[in-house]
């Protein structure tokens, strides 16, 4: 968030007098997003709080490192509100949002849009890009195992980069050939800056039709996800206030602007910083998850070597850290430690320990990582 947008200054001024804003504006995002939800309080927090987190993305078109927003895996059998939760964060947010259906003939062009020849009211004809759904704040990816590889790559970039890559070169109105457009503005107009930089993709995953998907996810794409949120059933007591009664009628009305939720996501990571103790056990923990790495008792290191194909990446750390530090400021502390990395830890890792062939249908990555957890030592804070 470089060269901060005036309106963000403007809301990070007074986040600075009023720090408690943040948490008041936290509150309201959940309680919102809960308006159409019951019995789904847990996620629905994890999901807000990610709203306020920042991630280092490169920005190939400028050349900066920025912040940018997380990319958010929804995991749960059919019908356990994923796409009400999706819907229910982008009317809270007052952001634009699409969604778009993972299905096996989805092409890059049907997401990031494509040319079109227009004549213009002096009889030229030019060109123009038409931008496709994915130029929004919060897109929907529903059902992204049933996606073709290279659509998803469309999306996937779009999320670590913030830009799209056209088919073919985009000539400009001005006759100059672009083929990388950015996100932003999404009229796909380089004149146009009318539009806050906030970018979320939210995927759509149903584990019960893995088998039946079209393609498998390419572990080089969940990679760049920054967290997994599972749905779970919501229990037999909570079960009983599911009745139509309980939402028709019921309206989401906006209790914030992009804006702000940009100035609280910098606030927080202007002042929360990491601890020493933090930082070596998110190394620990991520080194722990590789065959190759992984330290501890000798039988701990023959479980991993065992279980694990392939473990977590070095750009986990940045999600990680990411999310630790959300987490620290929500628990009201300045300096993130080594309990805010493993607490939101199973969220950011889980997705990305995958298991060898052997135990791949007797393990869950859930369980397997659960051990790494739970036999990599977390340093004492003092």
């Amino acid at each position: 968030m470089n060269q901060l947008d005036p309106k963000i200054r403007t809301y990070l001024e007074e986040i600075k007098r009023k720090p408690e804003r943040v948490f008041d504006l936290e509150r309201k995002i959940r309680e919102s997003v809960a308006t159409w939800l019951i019995g789904l309080d847990t996620p629905i927090q994890v999901l807000a709080r990610t709203v306020f987190t920042s991630i280092p993305y490169i920005d190939k078109i400028s050349g900066i490192n920025r912040l940018g927003q997380p990319q958010v895996l929804f995991s749960s059998g059919t019908g356990m509100g994923k796409t009400a939760m999706a819907q229910s964060l982008a009317l809270s947010l007052d952001a634009k949002s699409t969604r778009i259906q993972g299905e096996p003939t989805l092409m890059p062009y049907d997401i990031t849009g494509s040319e079109r020849l227009v004549e213009t009211l002096e009889g030229k004809r030019l060109v123009v890009f038409e931008p496709g759904p994915i130029f929004a704040h919060v897109v929907l990816f529903d059902e992204a195992s049933r996606a073709h590889p290279k659509g998803k790559a469309a999306i996937m970039e779009g999320g670590e980069e913030l830009s799209v890559t056209c088919k073919k070169d985009f000539i400009c109105e001005d006759g100059i050939t672009e083929r990388t457009l950015p996100l932003f503005p999404l009229s796909g107009r380089y004149d146009d800056f009318d539009s806050p930089r906030f970018f979320m993709v939210l995927f759509t995953q149903n584990p019960i039709e893995e088998e039946d998907a079209a393609y498998p996810d390419p572990k080089g794409q969940v990679d760049r996800i920054t967290l997994r949120i599972p749905l779970n059933y919501p229990g037999r007591n909570v079960e009983k206030q599911i009745k139509a009664c309980n939402v028709v009628g019921k309206k989401i009305t906006p209790v914030s602007d992009l804006y702000e939720i940009l100035a609280c996501a910098q606030y927080i990571y202007d002042n929360i910083r990491e601890s020493e103790n933090a930082s070596a056990y998110r190394s620990d923990l991520i080194n722990n998850t590789r065959p190759e790495e992984v330290q501890g008792s000798p039988g701990f290191v023959e479980y991993v070597k065992k279980h694990v194909l392939k473990g977590v990446s070095p750009r986990a750390h940045f999600h990680l850290e990411g999310m630790a530090r959300t987490w620290a400021f929500f628990s009201g502390d300045s300096l993130i430690k080594p309990e805010h990395v493993k607490a939101v830890a199973p969220l950011v890792l889980t997705h990305r320990v995958f298991l060898t062939p052997a135990v791949l249908y007797s393990k869950t990555p859930e369980a397997v990582f659960e051990e790494i957890l739970q036999n990599t030592p977390m340093p004492r804070w003092e």
